[in-house]
């Protein structure tokens, strides 16, 4: 008899771990947080300086209190070697469609291969990137002209110049 009890408690015990790891592995999966960037997805082009509606999904829609979403801008190969931090927003909810104002730093260097991504802090979790090739282009002020090159004092000088940024 005292060996049929053994032999059923280690039993019971395996059987107890077995399950014990098996539902941990399962609940972590089904548990995790994740963050799904929504827009923009398709190839669109933005000059430095830029403000950009980044949305972007929560599953489950609920993360930590004092949660903090961190977007990153790639570099313009589409490589997070060395990221770029944009506005952070510390937040604990969210859904479909959460918006999150982005801007294009100023100095931003010309090219077509930018991405983002969002970091989260609690969990830390880091959220695939955009999917699609983002163009930005450089600010750039083109040296102005004037119409006259003699002036005498308290001529009105006109100066015209264009620029390719949002201002």
């Amino acid at each position: 008899m005292a060996y049929f009890y053994k032999k059923s408690a280690k039993f019971l015990l395996c059987k107890f771990l077995s399950l014990f790891i098996l539902g941990f592995f399962f609940s972590s999966h089904l548990f995790s947080q994740t963050v799904t960037i929504t827009s923009p997805t398709v190839v669109t082009t933005y000059t430095a300086g830029t403000t950009v509606n980044l949305t972007y999904s929560l599953s489950p829609a609920t993360f930590t209190a004092g949660n903090v979403f961190t977007p990153q801008l790639s570099d313009a190969s589409g490589s997070f070697t060395s990221p770029v931090s944009l506005a952070t927003r510390t937040a604990n909810t969210g859904a479909t469609g959460t918006q999150h104002q982005i801007v294009i730093p100023f100095n931003t260097p010309t090219g077509s291969g930018y991405r983002i991504r969002v970091l989260s802090s609690n969990p830390a979790t880091t959220s695939a990137n955009n999917g699609a090739n983002l163009t930005i282009n450089a600010l750039a002020i083109n040296t102005p002209t004037a119409a006259s090159s003699t002036l005498c004092q308290g001529e009105v000088l006109n100066l015209n110049y264009s620029q390719n940024g949002p201002f």
